[in-house]
């Protein structure tokens, strides 16, 4: 079934300044300058006033020693001597020469290579209580096929797919990564089909893009903006149309856009080969037609979140998961549900395990609107 596109979603030098070998305002220290002129004149002649006064004093001083000595001959006084502690020789101090600083060569840091952070896985879930569907109300052929279908007493199976190249490089590359995404899928429900006893046939793979014209079983589609499932039992023809904008949207917005989008139409498949979607027209007069296309494209919702979340190679991370809750906060159209109903279905499929816990058919109205 066809299904519309997804929004984006919470889906961005040092230099050392001169500085002078003074304090500030100083100067080198400058010699004392000399005098000229006639001042040296003047200096000799006061020396030679100073010998002549310093030889009359010493005359002086020689007759009255000399005076003295006869009159008190007995009465000598002998200055003592004067002693004077020696000083210590002082040690001499070699000054050592400051050693040249031996110059060292900074390696230059290698340069880290960037490290792609690894996924953070989301488990275990936040905790949350589901509450258990409502039983089967109708022993009606309709809804005994839809409410009571041999597929619900099994699993939601755990497929083995390939990682989600991030980016995607080439449309080449897209095509061979959704091949075999889809391939994963199929091989995954094989074994569901194969206890409930029924057939699972490989669906074809169709790309195109958004200018194609698309001749199917079901109709001639024209710049379809989405992908989408064509089933048509009659003439034994399944195949999932798959839009190459899936590419950009992947790399532009969500990592796991692709491989939700694939997950989703292959429960298409799983749907129509489990008899779910054909019989599922057959309310047609008691239920409206956007009711039931609402119950099939949140049955199949629910159960493409379970197998994201457990798909090992896919690293389901908390920021899936918001983007996720981001996502179904927001009305789809009349034909997949509104907000509450989108958000309601995807969130308890990541919860889910058992195909029946998806069960979109044993719902009153008001919990698909």
């Amino acid at each position: 079934m066809p299904r519309g596109p997804m929004q984006p979603g919470p889906q961005p030098a040092h230099y050392q300044p001169y500085r002078s070998p003074y304090p500030a305002g100083a100067r080198p220290y400058a010699a004392t300058p000399r005098r000229s002129g006639s001042g040296c004149g003047v200096a000799a002649g006061v020396l030679a006033i100073v010998g002549i006064g310093a030889l009359v004093l010493m005359v002086i001083g020689a007759a009255f020693l000399s005076s003295a000595r006869s009159a008190s001959p007995t009465a000598t006084w002998t200055r003592p001597p004067s002693t004077v502690a020696p000083q210590p020789t002082p040690t001499p101090t070699t000054t050592r020469p400051t050693p040249t600083p031996t110059p060292t060569t900074t390696r230059p840091r290698p340069t880290p290579r960037p490290t792609t952070p690894k996924p953070t896985p989301v488990k275990p879930l936040p905790d949350r209580k589901w509450e258990q569907l409502p039983g089967p109300h109708s022993n009606h052929p309709t809804w005994v096929t839809l409410q009571r279908n041999r597929i619900y007493s099994y699993d939601i199976p755990v497929p083995k797919c390939p990682a989600t190249p991030a980016p995607f490089t080439s449309r080449s590359q897209f095509r061979t990564f959704a091949t075999n995404y889809l391939n994963c899928q199929h091989n995954a429900w094989l074994p569901v089909f194969k206890r409930a006893g029924r057939s699972l046939p490989k669906p074809k793979v169709v790309f195109f893009n958004e200018t194609s014209t698309l001749s199917t079983r079901c109709g001639t589609v024209k710049r379809s903006r989405v992908s989408f499932y064509c089933g048509h039992p009659d003439y034994g023809s399944y195949t999932i149309f798959v839009n190459e904008n899936l590419m950009t949207q992947s790399n532009n917005w969500w990592r796991l856009r692709a491989a939700e989008t694939l997950s989703h139409e292959y429960g298409h498949h799983v749907q129509q080969m489990s008899s779910i979607l054909g019989t599922s027209y057959q309310l047609q007069g008691s239920m409206s037609t956007n009711e039931i296309s609402r119950r099939i494209e949140l049955q199949t919702s629910c159960w493409s979140m379970r197998m994201l979340y457990h798909t090992k190679s896919l690293a389901f991370t908390r920021r899936d998961h918001d983007i996720i809750y981001a996502w179904t906060a927001r009305d789809q159209d009349a034909k997949h549900g509104s907000a509450a109903s989108m958000r309601y279905w995807s969130m308890r499929g990541l919860y889910m395990s058992k195909i029946s816990g998806c069960n979109t058919w044993v719902v009153g109205s008001n919990a698909v609107r």
